[in-house]
């Protein structure tokens, strides 16, 4: 009985986490190589397989969902970085990290993925890449709009001062 329980609990949770990684509260292609995304969905991994794509995880490891993604990133032998940001605008240190994965993987061909667990910490990177090569904080805010959907995030990128 007690195995069965025990079974039974492992395939919720199994479940519950396939379920999870289908779901994708936003998806925002950005340049012909880059998506910004939320929560990984299974459908988007799956074509990667094998294709030296990359996922920059913006998420701290302690967030919910990161380690079933962690498991479907790496069953699809895709390579992941972990690079965990807070919910606010990214410093100049972590934008210039982002820029040399973003160049690295530009100058490879090889697809990069920018996730976070609802899509706003992926967009305020992005913006926050685009304000630091010359983009004002208003298009940068526009190219990023239908993924930075909650208030305080859209109002830091129109405050980000870069690497001023």
């Amino acid at each position: 009985m007690r195995i069965f329980i025990t079974l039974c609990s492992w395939i919720v949770a199994a479940t519950a986490a396939a379920q999870a990684l289908e779901l994708s509260d936003a998806e925002l292609r950005v340049s012909d190589h880059v998506l910004l995304t939320g929560s990984l969905r299974v459908s988007v991994l799956a074509p990667l397989a094998d294709t030296n794509a990359v996922v920059l995880d913006l998420r701290g490891s302690d967030e919910e969902g990161v380690a079933a993604s962690v498991r479907a990133i790496e069953a699809a032998r895709i390579e992941r970085i972990s690079m965990p940001l807070g919910r606010v605008m990214p410093d100049p240190s972590e934008v210039a990290r982002f820029t040399s994965v973003l160049d690295a993987t530009t100058a490879s061909g090889q697809p990069l993925i920018v996730q976070c667990s609802s899509g706003n910490r992926a967009g305020m990177l992005w913006a926050a890449y685009l304000i630091d090569t010359g983009t004002t904080p208003e298009a940068a805010l526009q190219a990023v709009d239908p993924i930075v959907t909650k208030e305080p995030a859209r109002e830091a990128i129109l405050g980000y001062g870069g690497g001023e």
